[in-house]
Order: C-alpha cells, then sequence, then structure tokens
C-alpha cells in the first residue's frame, strides 16, 4: 500500500494528478469502516501526501481536472476524492493540519461548485461531508471559510470588470470564454454558503474585525457586506435568499440594513462627480440591486424600492439632449432590463406594487428610462391591466398634446417635455431593436401590443388626412404608433407571427380610419422585408374573401399595397380573381371591387414613358404609382407585362357597365385614372365606351331617370361617361399624336363625332325638351320631384365637362365657332341653373315646414362631378392675363375671334371657373381623397392659386377684370377657393413646407445670396404671407366695406364670407410653421390693425377677434406681451363706457362695436380660463409631485392671477354699467372652478408633504391670489350677482311657456355659479386648516362658510299650500285650450305682485354672524386709500 503514494503518484499535470486521484479514491474504499488496520507505513504515507495538499497551489491541477472530470460523471470522482479526504482527514496527528486541510478542501468544493455541473446524488454527498465538517469547525476556521466566500464575490467582481474593458478586443474575449476563471454561481453554492451563515448564527459569540460580536449579529453584518461586495446578479440573489432564510423573526436586518443605508442614499447617478461612467455604472448595480430585493422585503420598504428605482432614471434636460444626439439607451440598461423583466414575471407582489406606481405616479415613471420599459414589460403579463392602464395613460397625454398645440404657454408649463420625453423613448428603443437582439426578446412584443392597441379605441376615433395615398396628418398618437410599429416589425426576427398580427388588425378595425395607419405599416414593410412576406405569403390569401367589405378607401389602399406580392404568386392572383368575380355582383361591395380590378389591370399593364398631355395631372409618384416597380425592383425582378390577364381584366370590366350607377361611376373614376398611368389599354378602353356611349338613353328626366320605392337613381352617369372619354381621347392623342400605331385614327374619329354629337345635343335642348320647366314637381316629398332635382344636378354637371371640353378645343383650334359653342353652352347652363335655384330656394313657410316633415335625402353623388385643377388654372391664366399689345384687354389675345363675342365668353366663362373652383377647393378639404391626385396635381393647384388671388385683389389682370366690384359673389367665391386650396396644400406640405413656400417667394433685383437665403426661409416666407393675408389684405376689405354706398345696398354678406376666407388662409399659412417668434411677430401686427381700423360690420371684427385669440395662444409667454395688449384693450373698454376720454388706443371699440368688444375679452378670458383648468386636470390624471408640482402649479398660479386683472374689470361692467348680467355670471362661475381645481391639487397633497407646504412658492401666489383678488371679489358677487327681475322685465308680453323656460335657465345658471362660489371659499377653509396657514382664513360679510340650499322658500311654500299666493311662475300643461284675452291680462298682473313680492323678501339683508368682519372692515384690509369708493364699484379696481 505504500508504492501506492510514490512520488510519481503525488499531484501534478497529467496522468500523474489523475493516477494519484484514483489512489486515494481506491485507498479509502479498501477501508471504508476503519483505518485501525491500516499499516504505519500506509499511514505516514498518507499523511505525506495529505500534507502535500496543504499548499494551495496544488490544488489547481486538481481543479483542472476533476471540473473536466464532472462533465463526464457529474461530479462523481470529485465526490469520492473529497469524501477520501475527509475520511483520511483522522490520520492526521496534528488536529490543526486537519483542521487546515478540511477548510482547503471545502474551499475547494466551494469553488469548483461554481464552475462544474454535480448531479443530486453526489451533491447530497458532499454536502453531508460539509455539514459534519462545519460541525466540527472552529471559530477561526469558520471565520476563513467566510472571508473566502468574500474573495469569491470580488474575484467575480473582477472577473466582469475584465470582461467588460475587454469587450472590444475580440481575441481576448474569445480567450476569456476558454478560461475557467469565470465563475457561476448556483444553488449548490448558494446551500453551502448558508451551511456557514447558519453555523455562524448559532454560535454564542464570535470575533469578526476585531470585534466580539453575538453570532446572529455577525451573521447579518456577513450577510450585509457581501449584499455590499458582490457586483454580481446571480450572487446577489442567492445571498438575499440566504438573508431573507436565515433570519430568525419576520423581518430581515442585513436586507433593511442595506436598503437604509446603502440604496436610499446611493441609487441615484451625482451628477458633480468628475466620472460619470463610473456612476452610471453605480446606478445600474443599485437598480438591478433593488429589483431583486422587491422580492425579499415587506411592503413599506418595497414601495419605497421602487421609488429609488423609478427616481434613479430619470432623464434630465442635459440627458435629453444627448439621447437626442446620440439615439442610444443608456449605458447599463440592458442588463438591468433583464433582471427587470424576471422579476416582474416570478413575483406577483412585486410587480402588483410596480403596477400601482403605473397608475398613481404616471408623471415620474413615464419621465424615468428604466421606468417606461418597465411599464411595457408589465404590458406583456397576462395577469394584469397594465396594458389597458398604459393605453389610457398614452390617450389622455396625446390628447391634452393636441390640445396643448394650441397654446404654448400649456406647452410649455404643462405637458410638452413629458410628451416629447415619451414619445423620444420610445423611439429609441424601438431603433436599438435590431441591433440588440436581448432587447428586442424583452420589448418587442409589448412594444407591438401597446403599439396596436393604441390603434384600437373606440373611445379616441379620429379622422385621418390622407394626402396621395398615405396619411398625411391626423391623430399625433396614431402617428407614433406607425413610425414605431414600422422599425419594430422589420427589426422582428418573426415575420409570420408580425404580419399575422398585423392582418387581423386591419381586418378588425376595416371600417376605422386607423386601418389607414395600419395599411402604411404593411406597404413599409412590403417595400423594405419583401422577401420575408413573399415567404409568408399564404397568410395575404385569407384576406381576399372579405377584403372587399372593409371600407372603400381601406379596401382600395390595402390591395394597392400588396400588389406587388400578389403578382408575384399566381395563387394569390387567381384567389383575388376568383373573390372579386363574386363580390361584383353585390351591390355593397362592388364599390370596393371596381376599384381593384382597376388596380390589377394597371400593375400587368405598361407604364407610360412619357409625361402625359391630357387633362389631368400625371403626379402619381408621391403615391403608389411607382411604389409596385421600386418594390419589384428591390426583389430583383421586373414588372410583368401580361396581356392575357389584361384581357381577362377588361371582360370583367365591360360587365360593370350593366350595373348600378355607383358601379359605373366606380368605374369611370378608375379608368380616368389609370389612363394617365399606363398605355396598354388605351384603345380596348375607348372603344368599349364608346360603344356603350351608343347605347345610353335620350337625355330626358323619363329617360334618365329610375325609382325604387323612394330610392331615385340615374340610368347613366353622363357627366362622368363624357369627362372619360374626353380622358381617353386626349391620352390616346398625347401617346400618338402622329396616328402611328395601328387603330388610333379609326378610334379617335368617332370618338370626336361622338363628343360633338353630344355638345350639339346640350346646345339643342333647353329645359322643356329635357323634361324640366317650372311646372313639374321640384321637391324631395314626392318621387317625381326628387327625380325632376337629381336629373337637373346631372344635366348641370354634364354642361360642366362639356364646357371643359369645348375650352380644351378653342384652346387648340383658336376657331369662332367653337367660341360660339361655349357662349350656348353657358347660356344653356345659366338657363337650367336660374330655374334649379329658383325652384330650390326660394319657398313659402309652409312648405319648407312641411318639407321638413317629409323629406328625403337625395344622394348627390350620383350627379357631382369634379374639374381638373389643370383645366381651371389654363382657363383662369388665359382669361385674366392682360393683352400684351392691346392696352384694353377687351380680348383675349391667344383666341382669334370676334371682340363682342370674346367679352361675352371671357365673364360668363370667369363665372363658370370660379365656381368650378369652389366645387374642386371644397372637395379637397372636405375629404382629402387619394383619386383626387389626378385632378389636382401640386402644380397645377399652385397655379390655380396664383390666379384667384390676382382675380380677387386685381393685380397683373385686364381691366375688364379689375372692374369686378369686390363685394361681387365671383370675388368671394375666389378668395374661397384659394383659401381652400392654401388649407389643403399646407396640411400636404405640412412635413416638407419649402415646397409649397418657394411658390410665395418673390425676387428682388440686386439681392445678394445670403439676403435671398434668408428671405427664403419658411418660417420667414409664411410669416409674411400670413401678414399679407391677415393684415394688409383684411385692411383693405375693411376699407372697402366701410365705404359709404348710397346707391345701392352694401354687400354686407359677400365682405364677412370674404373676410372669414381670409383669415382661413392666413391661419392655413401659419399652420406651416410651429416657430414662436413667427406667431408673437404676426400678433403685435394684427393687434396694430385694432388700434388703426374702424370696424361697421360686428360680424367681420368678430371673425378677426377669433383669429387674435388663436395667434395670442401661440405666443411666448416671456414677454407678457398677450396680457398686456388684452389688458389695455379691456380698460380701453372701461373707459369708452365711462365716456371719460374721447381719445383712446384702440379704434375698433365703438358705439356699434361696444358688445363684441366686450365679448372678445369674454372669449379670450373663458378660453384661458379652459386651457388652465385642462393643465389642472393633467396634474390630477398624472399625479404630478413636488418639486415639479410646484413648480407647474407655480406657474399655472401666476396666469390666474393674470386673469383675475381681467376677471375684476369683466365684473366691473355689470358692477358700474349694468350690461350681461349672464355672461358675468358665466365668466364668474368658470372663474370659481378654475380656483377651486388648484386648491384642491393642493388639498390632494397634505397627506404627504403638509406640514412644509407653507413655504411653497405655489401656496405663497395662491395666497397673494386670495388675499389681494379673490376676496374683493367674493364680497362683490355676494352684492351684486342675481337674478332678481326688475318691473321692467316683468311687464314685457311673453308667453307662459318662455317665461317659464327663462326662469329655468336663470335658475340653473344661478344656481351653478352659488355652488362654484361657495364651493371655492369651502375649499380654502379646508386647506388653511389642512396646513395651518392663517392667509387662507378667507371670510365674508353675510356668507356662511359651506355649501348653502338655495331650492326652497319657507315662505311662499305654505302661501301655495294655504292658497293665499298665486305660483310665480308655473310649468305650462302639455295641453290647454284658448283663453280669454282679458283672464290672461289679469294673470299677467297677479304674477306681477306675486314677483314683486317675492324679489322684496330676497333682497332683505340676512343677519351677520357674530363677530365677522363688515364688508368695510374687508375693503380696508385690501386698501386703506379706497374708503370713498361708492358701492357699486370694486375695490380691485
Amino acid at each position: 500500500m505504500s508504492q501506492a503514494f510514490t512520488q510519481t503518484s503525488q499531484p501534478r499535470r497529467g496522468g500523474g494528478t489523475e493516477k494519484f486521484v484514483d489512489a486515494l479514491i481506491k485507498f479509502r474504499q479498501k477501508h471504508p469502516d476503519n483505518l485501525n488496520s491500516v499499516s504505519e507505513t500506509s499511514k505516514n504515507a498518507v499523511i505525506t501526501n495529505l500534507g502535500i495538499l496543504n499548499n494551495d497551489n496544488k490544488w489547481s491541477s486538481l481543479e483542472r481536472l476533476l471540473v473536466q472530470m464532472c462533465s463526464d460523471d457529474r461530479g462523481g470522482r470529485m465526490f469520492e476524492f473529497t469524501h477520501s479526504i475527509f475520511t483520511l482527514l483522522s490520520i492526521l496527528p496534528n488536529p490543526t493540519d486537519a483542521e487546515n486541510l478540511s477548510i482547503r478542501t471545502i474551499k475547494f468544493l466551494l469553488n469548483t461548485l461554481t464552475k462544474a455541473t454535480v448531479s443530486v446524488p453526489n451533491f447530497f454527498g458532499m454536502y453531508n461531508d460539509l455539514m459534519v465538517q462545519v460541525e466540527n469547525i472552529s471559530n477561526y476556521g469558520l471565520t476563513q471559510l467566510v472571508d473566502y466566500v468574500s474573495i469569491m464575490l470580488k474575484r467575480a467582481n473582477e472577473w466582469k470588470d475584465q470582461a467588460e474593458g475587454e469587450a472590444d478586443d475580440t481575441e481576448n474575449v474569445a480567450r476569456g470564454k476558454n478560461n475557467n476563471s469565470k465563475m457561476s454561481f448556483n444553488q449548490r453554492w448558494k446551500d453551502f454558503v448558508a451551511v456557514f451563515i447558519k453555523k455562524v448564527r448559532d454560535i454564542d459569540q464570535i470575533e469578526l474585525d476585531d470585534e466580539l460580536l453575538p453570532g446572529s449579529d455577525a451573521a447579518d453584518n456577513i450577510l450585509f457586506e457581501w449584499l455590499k461586495t458582490t457586483e454580481d446578479v446571480d450572487a446577489f440573489e442567492l445571498i438575499s435568499e440566504i438573508s431573507a432564510s436565515s433570519s430568525s423573526g419576520i423581518t430581515t436586518p442585513s436586507i433593511d440594513r442595506f436598503c437604509d443605508e446603502v440604496i436610499v442614499e446611493k441609487i441615484g447617478i451625482d451628477t458633480s462627480s468628475d466620472d460619470m461612467d463610473s456612476e452610471r455604472k453605480r446606478r445600474s448595480i443599485m437598480t438591478w440591486k433593488s429589483l431583486i430585493l422587491t422580492t425579499k422585503t415587506e411592503k413599506e420598504r418595497l414601495g419605497r424600492l421602487w421609488n429609488g428605482i423609478i427616481c434613479a432614471w430619470e432623464i434630465s434636460e442635459d440627458e435629453e439632449k444627448e439621447k437626442m444626439e446620440q439615439r442610444k439607451i443608456s449605458e447599463h440598461l440592458e442588463k438591468c432590463l433583464t433582471v427587470g423583466h424576471r422579476i416582474l414575471n416570478i413575483n406577483v407582489e412585486s410587480a402588483k406594487k410596480f403596477l400601482t406606481f403605473i397608475r398613481t405616479d404616471k408623471y415620474r415613471v413615464l419621465s424615468s428610462e428604466f421606468g417606461l420599459c418597465l411599464c411595457l414589460i408589465q404590458c406583456c403579463l397576462d395577469r394584469n391591466d397594465a396594458m389597458m392602464d398604459m393605453k389610457k395613460t398614452f390617450q389622455k397625454l396625446w390628447k391634452i398634446g393636441e390640445q396643448a398645440e394650441e397654446c404654448l404657454w400649456m406647452s410649455d408649463i404643462v405637458c410638452g417635455r413629458i410628451i416629447r420625453l415619451v414619445d423620444l423613448q420610445l423611439r429609441i428603443i424601438s431603433e436599438n431593436l435590431h441591433s440588440n437582439e436581448n432587447l428586442r426578446r424583452i420589448l418587442s412584443r409589448p412594444l407591438i401590443s401597446l403599439m396596436l392597441s393604441l390603434l384600437d379605441t373606440p373611445a379616441y376615433q379620429k379622422q385621418v388626412v390622407v394626402v396621395d395615398g398615405r396619411v398625411a396628418d391626423g391623430c399625433t398618437l396614431w402617428l407614433l404608433s406607425r413610425d414605431i410599429l414600422i422599425i419594430v416589425s422589420q427589426a422582428d426576427v418573426d415575420m409570420g407571427a408580425q404580419l399575422s398580427h398585423l392582418f387581423k388588425s386591419i381586418a378588425s378595425s376595416s371600417n376605422n380610419s386607423s386601418a389607414l395607419i395600419l395599411i402604411d405599416v404593411l406597404r413599409e414593410l412590403v417595400r423594405k422585408c419583401s422577401v420575408e412576406i413573399l415567404n409568408n405569403s399564404k397568410l395575404i390569401d385569407g384576406l381576399f374573401d372579405y377584403v372587399c367589405r372593409m371600407r372603400k378607401d381601406i379596401a382600395v389602399s390595402l390591395i394597392r399595397c400588396l400588389i406587388p406580392i400578389i403578382n408575384t404568386r399566381p395563387q394569390l392572383r387567381n384567389a383575388l380573381f376568383k373573390s372579386l368575380k363574386k363580390d361584383l355582383l353585390c351591390e355593397s361591395t362592388v364599390g370596393s371591387a371596381v376599384p381593384i380590378v382597376l388596380i390589377l389591370l394597371r400593375s400587368v399593364s405598361k407604364r407610360r414613358e412619357d409625361g402625359g398631355g391630357g387633362q389631368f395631372d400625371h403626379s402619381m409618384s408621391q403615391s403608389f404609382g411607382t411604389f409596385s416597380t421600386q418594390t419589384l425592383n428591390s426583389m430583383g425582378l421586373k414588372k410583368n407585362v401580361d396581356q392575357t390577364v389584361g384581357l381577362e381584366l377588361v371582360g370583367i370590366i365591360k360587365r360593370c357597365l350593366w350595373q348600378p350607377v355607383k358601379t359605373k361611376i366606380a368605374l369611370y373614376d378608375g379608368i380616368c385614372e389609370l389612363a394617365t398611368q399606363t398605355s396598354t389599354m388605351l384603345n380596348q378602353f375607348l372603344d368599349m365606351i364608346l360603344s356603350h356611349a351608343r347605347m345610353i338613353p335620350e337625355w330626358k328626366k323619363s329617360e334618365m331617370t329610375v325609382s325604387i320605392g323612394n330610392i331615385v337613381q340615374i340610368v347613366e352617369p353622363i357627366p362622368h361617361l363624357i369627362q372619360t372619354m374626353e380622358c381617353l381621347m386626349s391620352e390616346l392623342l398625347s401617346h400618338d399624336p402622329e396616328f402611328k400605331l395601328e387603330g388610333t385614327e379609326l378610334l379617335l374619329r368617332p370618338a370626336a363625332n361622338q363628343m360633338e354629337i353630344w355638345v350639339t345635343t346640350a346646345m339643342r335642348n333647353d329645359v322643356s325638351d329635357m323634361g324640366l320647366d317650372k311646372n313639374i314637381e321640384w321637391t324631395t316629398a314626392t318621387v317625381n320631384g326628387r327625380c325632376s332635382l337629381l336629373f337637373a344636378q346631372m344635366m348641370l354637371s354634364t354642361y360642366d365637362v362639356l364646357i371643359e371640353h369645348m375650352w380644351r378645343r378653342v384652346e387648340t383650334t383658336e376657331s369662332k365657332e367653337d367660341a360660339d359653342k361655349i357662349v350656348a353652352l353657358l347660356a344653356r347652363r345659366s338657363e337650367l341653373d336660374i330655374l334649379y335655384k329658383e325652384k330650390t330656394t326660394t319657398k313659402k313657410e309652409k312648405d319648407k315646414e312641411k318639407e321638413k316633415e317629409e323629406k328625403i335625402t337625395i344622394d348627390s353623388s350620383q350627379s357631382e362631378i369634379l374639374t381638373s385643377a389643370k383645366t381651371l388654372s389654363s382657363i383662369m391664366t388665359k382669361l385674366i392675363k392682360p393683352a400684351e399689345n392691346d392696352g384694353n384687354s377687351t380680348a383675349n389675345a391667344t383666341i382669334n375671334v370676334r371682340p363682342e363675342i370674346v367679352a361675352d365668353v371671357q365673364m360668363e366663362l370667369l363665372v363658370w371657373v370660379v365656381g368650378r373652383a369652389k366645387v374642386l377647393s371644397s372637395a379637397l378639404v372636405k375629404e382629402y381623397r387619394p383619386l383626387h391626385s389626378i385632378l389636382s396635381g401640386t402644380s397645377s393647384l399652385i397655379s390655380l392659386s396664383k390666379s384667384l388671388i390676382d382675380l380677387y385683389m386685381g393685380n397683373n389682370c385686364s381691366s375688364w377684370v379689375s372692374e369686378i366690384d369686390t363685394g361681387s359673389p365671383t370675388r368671394t367665391l375666389a378668395i374661397e377657393s384659394y383659401a381652400n386650396i392654401l388649407q389643403f396644400l399646407s396640411i400636404k406640405f405640412k412635413q416638407t413646407p419649402t415646397r409649397l413656400t418657394s411658390a410665395w417667394f418673390e425676387e428682388k433685383d440686386g439681392e445678394d445670396e445670403e439676403t435671398k437665403r434668408k428671405r427664403q426661409e419658411p418660417n420667414i416666407v409664411a410669416l409674411r404671407q400670413a401678414h399679407f393675408l391677415s393684415c394688409r389684405l383684411f385692411r383693405q376689405i375693411i376699407d372697402v366695406e366701410n365705404e359709404e354706398i348710397e346707391e345701392e345696398k352694401k354687400p354686407k354678406a359677400q365682405y364677412e364670407m370674404q373676410g372669414r376666407a381670409i383669415l382661413k388662409a392666413a391661419s392655413a399659412a401659419l399652420s406651416l410653421t410651429k416657430n414662436v417668434k413667427v406667431w408673437s411677430n404676426l400678433f403685435t401686427r394684427v393687434v396694430k390693425v385694432l388700434e388703426d381700423e374702424t370696424f361697421y360690420n360686428n360680424q367681420m371684427l368678430r371673425d378677426y377677434c377669433k383669429f387674435i385669440i388663436t395667434c395670442s395662444l401661440r405666443c411666448a409667454d416671456s414677454d407678457k406681451t398677450t396680457a398686456i395688449e388684452m389688458h389695455e384693450i379691456m380698460e380701453n373698454i372701461l373707459e369708452f363706457l365711462s365716456e371719460e376720454n374721447e381719445e383712446m388706443k384702440y379704434h375698433f371699440i365703438s358705439k356699434t362695436t361696444i358688445n363684441v368688444s366686450i365679448e372678445f375679452q369674454f372669449m379670450f378670458v373663458e378660453k384661458t380660463l379652459a386651457l388652465i383648468r385642462d393643465a389642472f386636470t393633467f396634474q390630477k390624471d398624472f399625479f404630478v409631485k413636488p418639486p415639479v408640482f410646484d413648480n407647474m402649479l407655480c406657474t399655472l398660479l401666476t396666469k390666474c392671477l393674470e386673469v383675475t386683472e381681467l376677471v375684476s374689470r369683466i365684473l366691473q361692467i355689470f358692477v358700474q354699467y349694468k350690461m350681461m348680467q349672464e355672461r358675468v355670471t358665466e365668466i364668474m362661475t368658470s372663474y370659481f372652478t378654475t380656483i377651486q381645481m388648484g386648491v384642491v391639487l393642493l388639498q390632494n397633497l397634505t397627506k404627504g408633504w403638509g406640514k412644509e407646504m407653507s413655504e411653497w412658492q405655489s401656496t405663497n401666489i395662491l395666497a397673494t391670489l386670495v388675499k389681494t383678488k379673490l376676496r374683493p371679489i367674493l364680497a362683490m358677487v355676494d352684492d351684486h350677482i342675481g337674478f332678481s327681475k326688475g318691473k321692467d322685465e316683468m311687464k314685457k308680453k311673453i308667453s307662459q311657456k318662455t317665461r317659464y323656460a327663462k326662469s329655468k335657465r336663470d335658475e340653473k345658471l344661478f344656481s351653478k355659479f352659488s355652488h362654484e362660489r361657495e364651493a371655492v371659499q369651502h375649499g380654502i377653509l379646508v386647506l388653511c386648516k389642512l396646513i395651518k396657514d392663517d392667509r387662507f382664513d378667507l371670510q365674508i360679510k353675510n356668507n356662511s362658510i359651506g355649501y348653502r340650499d338655495f331650492r326652497i322658500d319657507m315662505e311662499v311654500l305654505r302661501n301655495k299650500l294655504s292658497g293665499q299666493a298665486n305660483e310665480e311662475v308655473c310649468e305650462p300643461a302639455t295641453k290647454r285650450g284658448r283663453r280669454d284675452p282679458s283672464m290672461e291680462d289679469e294673470e299677467i298682473e297677479e304674477t306681477e305682485e306675486s314677483t314683486t313680492s317675492a324679489r322684496r323678501s330676497s333682497e332683505e339683508p340676512e343677519e351677520p354672524r357674530d363677530q365677522e368682519n363688515t364688508v368695510g372692515v374687508v375693503k380696508q384690509e385690501v386698501d386703506d386709500e379706497e374708503e370713498s369708493v361708492s358701492r357699486g364699484t370694486s375695490p380691485v379696481f
């Protein structure tokens, strides 16, 4: 046996170490029971070799060998080896050597357990050996083991720092992965350490750090130091578990001490530190430690931990700027999120506590980077409703954000920064998902789920603005969801799951505008991830069965988006064909099916290479015109021109010509759009339309209309048919001008003949020939009347398209005959238009009431037609442009016809063009339809708008145009059309305003490039345009309107509509900029108009005041320009009422405009108070807490102080001048409600901050407001606000029903006023008691504290019951007979007497309470110099 332990078997690398281990194990196995039979020689050999193991350096080779063996036997050899050592310890003669070897072996086990995988039986064997050894170990040995655990934790920290430092070195990282020095703390390691702690806790006293402590205290100190030392997540969690399980009571001293001494003090970043990297690292460590401890502490500390975690990651303004530049998440955030994701998933209590923070501290959570990420993680947990909470929070936040867009100070003070922070964080998180796999695994699913839920919101439906097929404007929250979904979906690996969610969401919201947002997301995926979508194309097949049952624009947009994928998969196209054939036969789905068929036809046709030259614009490149081609190019494919499929589609289209009128209109519109994009099917379409044109009925009402029950329809939409044929002819002629292609000339000649037949028919037939005259029915009450109205509308549209056709011929041929035809067509149209207006607008009152009862609406979409902006722009340019060679431009230089005929056609044609421009512009603003692209190209609209404004102003026009009266309807329609077009273009180019502002820029001669570049800035150009419209042009209208016209009545209504349109255009120009200086500059200029101009038209002044209020709310709050101007206007109003000062600053105030001027101030005050209330509501809903609360409330109360100045003077209007009692009461009610909301907010915070609230700046401002402003206002309203009617009021002979309604309205108004007035005083007194601040001890004369009941007057009640008094106001009966006039007069007199008596009783003074100040004393407290003020004047003034 002695030979078993020779020198060659001592521990060393290679086979010697393994032989040593085997020999030791075999020796122990030969003597399993005892060692008494072992020879002395063998004992000496064992002692010698065990002595070698006392050297720490000898264990490294054993560690490498045994760890390697664990991968094969899962710790079997290691257990046998260590068990042999523990068994042979008794052989050692020195107990100290035995204990030292035992400690080294335990350390070896503790170290290898972090690197090797050990099975349960083997670990149980090791654990039993450990229990035996620790039971007999000394205190010093136990201290050594505890110190070794500390060394292990520090070594893990060093390895972690080294790994992070070598992260950029690929070679070192690879080397580090192969290094076995990395430790993985696991449950086995934790069980060993728990034994040490239990042993320490069981000892009565132990020396630790040169201090003799009880075992329990020493164990807590050891655990506390370990919690501080470790920077390894697993080790910290295991140690915290030991701390929680080893404590004897409910509390955990080590964890509680760690929370109180370390985390609370050190979790945040010290901004004063020089080493910010180490601060960020420390914050990360403290954060995930706190997260782990949320599962180990009681509820009280749980809230403190979560509060510290959230606050530690709050984003400061400097960090916000840094994130906007770098677009990256904070360093070490990923590790914290990994821990947070696990904690929230496994621990219900911790997740529930954080959910309460989401609900009760929204502002702080959303402004914290880590807090927002945890909110997203909570959204994917199925056990709570965090998704619904986050959804409601985002909706409220963005809703008040949209309100704040109208008010700059509200955005800056209240919600601007939090919305900006949330938006920035969401975008940065989504952008980092693509490069960070771990972040994508954690946040991808909740982000997508939350964004989709924001689009599925029935309570927050909004209409989006679709321009050129894309969502250009609308709900800002939806637009954010679209951007996030696009980024996250592209970063996600599982495209199939994303497409499935996307298609389900589109299907569920198929009748909601949010589906258009989802289609935008899908389009970006098709463009950038087309291969992935092709691999999941089976998901698309399921859409075809119900795509036509969606809303029309949604269904068309969806197929447009998917058409590149459909065309690359024949099975998809066949499935869509099969579905469309059924949908074309169904009346409810045909409206969507026809455009989809045309989309398919265009996708298999050759795209036109030329720019086109027809009557429509070719601007579809901004929409989906090139989308399919671009997508196919990105996939490496080319567009397939499939003639077979095209012919099959044409066959389907031909069948649509025999469908109802809506199907035909959809077909005609689609053909026009298709003709501008492809030349493949021009001949076939023209041949099809020409054949169909020969079969239409005669142009008579009886032939062209049909009725089914009460529904009236047109048999054939002639205007759309003519417009389609004209479009096909012009596009075909533009494509093949020299007739080189076979069949072109053969088709164009009969088409031109057919157009000539239609023109001749329209000129020859008068209204009687068409079955329309004055003797037929023209009412919607009967079927025949509805047929007349619908047919007349269709014929008016028919004249419009024929005039457009003839103008194109006049432009080409310059023929006298064609000009004569335009005159004839205009005359026929005018004849029918006069008859139509006469029969539809001139009716007796009885006829109107009868029609209102039996009115049935007419579907006017069957007869409506839009004229292209390209044609209108061409006509306007040629008509109003002055002749180059003739100063007297009575003839158009481009038309070679007789001057007298041209003069006639010019005026009539101009009126017609302006009318058609109004129809087109109104349709653009109303619906923003994608198909308007061919009708309203950008260049054509800009050119048309220039012509319209020139026509209105008379600039650069012929003399006959300049002579048109300013108040004429033509000029009114021109400026209204201009405003609509400007509004449409401003929405279309909201993100790229240069495209629009460049058209307004005018160059100056001799201007250098730098000055020109500055003047071309979009903000500067928008300001100049808005100033030109709202100041210069509006002043001209005021001057013209103010002129005295003796010959005829002034066209007052026309001027009002023109002024309203001018201000609408100015608002559209201003919407292109958000620059604060632009709005402030314009506000100063528009207020100058009020100073200089005198208004005689109250409606124009009212509109201008609304525009000024809009500008004032967008001005910066720092310069106080708005408050100063409004205060001066109010002072001027009071001066005018007092007649003290004849010379006033503002000339718009006069006897005729005084009511509008006062209402202007009322509107401004009401709007400001409403915005302040919205801000208070935001603070309440988002639980804004100090110190943010104090700063926000301080600014809002300062705004209240500013408004109070105006409110006090508004009160003076009634107190001194007895004007506008009801409006003043409404404003005072609104004012008291606003102040009460601020008081309630302070009351809600008294529980946590009541002792220190008296020192807050917001509290000081509120105290100043109460003492100096609110107290005298309350005193004055108590003396003067009421609804007792005088004798003159009661003598008015009005019906009993009217008197009753008026009394009920007054009662409701005064009851609400009284309630709010008492509530504000009650709330201030409650606040005074809560914070113990005497400044809020608000006492008013003759005023009971609290809510008062104004409903019952006992004296009146007794008189009613006894029958001694008549009712002052009685509710009218439902049915009553005719009454004698004398009896009615007697009842009126009795009512007046009763009312007078009741009023005298109500005006009797109440007895004042004891020890209460009188009104005089209250006034002296405000200002001792106001003793001589009369009763009718407020001491505030």
